[in-house]
């Protein structure tokens, strides 16, 4: 029986090796094959996952850019009011200070006016 044993372990080493002889080349094509194909896949996930960040960049980009246009024109508006409020207050505040200049010209005219008379009136009176 070990005979038989070993010449029958003897027989299937041999067809093993034999197979493994014989298959080989369509073995290593496969493993190849099966390798690309994962390699392909990764290679595909990666791009994925890169062309994610790249978008995501470019709306993170887009988004800044929108941000900041509305916070220019927002400031634009904000200093155009101040600008037309302030020259409406110097307007207003020039109105005044010509009105109070006219005020007190009249008065300085009723003042002279009054005076030349006071010292008209004096000169008849003496």
């Amino acid at each position: 029986q070990r005979g038989a044993r070993r010449w029958l372990r003897r027989r299937e080493t041999s067809r093993r090796t034999n197979f493994n002889r014989k298959h080989a080349k369509a073995l290593q094509l496969l493993q190849n094959w099966f390798r690309q194909q994962l390699a392909k896949a990764k290679v595909g996930r990666m791009r994925s996952i890169r062309d994610t960040l790249v978008s995501t960049a470019l709306t993170e980009e887009r988004r800044q850019k929108a941000a900041l246009d509305i916070q220019r024109v927002w400031r634009n508006a904000q200093s155009s009011t101040i600008t037309c409020r302030a020259k409406g207050e110097r307007k207003v505040a020039s109105e005044k200070e010509t009105a109070q200049r006219r005020s007190t010209m009249a008065a300085v005219i009723q003042r002279m006016w009054r005076g030349f008379l006071a010292r008209r009136r004096a000169a008849e009176d003496r």
